[in-house]
């Protein structure tokens, strides 16, 4: 299961940019994170749970998503294969995707294939 993938995302003199071509705006260092790791059965669709889960990237409220593979040595992954990471300029926008149709959509296309989950959000930069 070899993805490996980063969506939205460049370079540009020390500045991030995210979103797609035509609207790419600076975003603060304090970006809003939803990471979500999954372990999936074995008659799971991998091309097509990739493929719906980067069309989250159209979402409005999101700025940017990503995806990879578990690619961790360390023995403490519970198995998990895929780790997704979508950021948000705030938490409003975070707010405003996990009510919409289209987060509900993409959860419930992968529930048949999805046996544990784990789900972490958190602000960079901010601790305590």
């Amino acid at each position: 299961m070899g993805v490996e993938l980063i969506v939205s995302i460049s370079r540009l003199g020390g500045f991030s940019f995210y979103g797609s071509a035509s609207s790419r705006k600076p975003i603060s260092s304090q970006r809003l994170r939803h990471f979500m790791s999954v372990r999936l059965t074995e008659d799971s669709p991998v091309d097509e749970i990739v493929a719906r889960f980067l069309s989250l990237d159209q979402v409005d409220s999101v700025e940017s998503v990503e995806i990879g593979s578990n690619c961790s040595r360390e023995g403490k992954s519970r198995d998990h294969q895929l780790g997704f990471m979508i950021t948000f300029a705030d938490r409003k926008k975070l707010k405003m995707f996990l009510v919409s149709e289209d987060r509900a959509t993409f959860l419930s296309s992968i529930e048949p294939y999805v046996s544990d989950e784990f789900v972490f959000d958190f602000e960079s930069g901010v601790v305590g």
